[in-house]
């Protein structure tokens, strides 16, 4: 049976002081401070994606693109129905992917992407880390066993959880 790598991360911390909407919303000079640091790890822990899904949101997109350098080639998806997407939806969003795919990162927001990890991990390292709070440019990196469509509630294994001050 093969085995699948799902890397949930969300996206830096944003700036709250423009005249901008939601979606709009750049990154903060902490949250580029953080991607420094997360992308040194991506690359040293060679951490590594065969397709993204990200969320349009500008933060989204930035923080995508800090850490893209590491990721190796990815096939890049931009998917307007990550932006406010819940646990559920981004299952299935999850679900759809080719069979051959063998690791996905999905880029979005909180409270979906902690929900999903909290759903999907029955067991791993950080993971009580990971229930208490899903913070900006966190990263969760869990593993299951099946094709894609199989990924369900307590199906995977939390690998890594990583914060920027952990870094």
């Amino acid at each position: 049976m093969t085995t699948r790598t799902l890397h949930v991360l969300r996206h830096a911390k944003s700036r709250w002081d423009q005249p901008v909407t939601d979606h709009e919303r750049a990154l903060a000079p902490r949250g580029n401070q953080a991607l420094v640091k997360l992308s040194a790890y991506v690359a040293e822990e060679r951490i590594r994606a065969d397709v993204v899904l990200t969320s349009t949101a500008r933060r989204a997109l930035e923080t995508l693109e800090g850490v893209r350098s590491g990721l190796g080639d990815p096939d890049v998806q931009e998917l307007d129905q990550l932006y406010g997407a819940s646990a559920s939806e981004i299952v299935e969003l999850v679900r759809g992917t080719d069979p051959t795919v063998a690791a996905v990162l999905v880029v979005g927001h909180n409270p979906g992407l902690h929900d999903l990890v909290v759903r999907l991990a029955r067991s791993g390292r950080g993971l009580d880390d990971a229930i208490e709070k899903f913070p900006t440019a966190a990263l969760a990196s869990l593993t299951f066993a099946g094709a894609w469509r199989e990924l369900d509630t307590r199906t995977a294994t939390l690998e890594r959880f990583v914060r920027p001050r952990d870094l």
